[in-house]
């Protein structure tokens, strides 16, 4: 990963909360969304509850 050492890119899978659409979103788009975490008595759940596409020429900034 670019800027962050020690730190290998990767991917990562999440569950999409009921409502949810991903229509228009393709692998490689640059997205903002919100990612909920709700602990239970076990181990915690979590699922994107809204996501949105970003223009193709946002810069990210992952810095400190």
């Amino acid at each position: 990963s670019k800027g962050v050492k020690g730190m290998m890119s990767m991917t990562m899978g999440f569950p999409i909360a009921e409502g949810v659409s991903l229509e228009g979103i393709a692998p490689g788009d640059i997205v903002e969304f919100t990612f909920v975490t709700t602990w239970g008595e076990q181990y915690p759940t979590y699922e994107v509850t809204a996501i949105t596409k970003l223009p193709a020429d946002t810069e990210l900034n992952f810095g400190n």
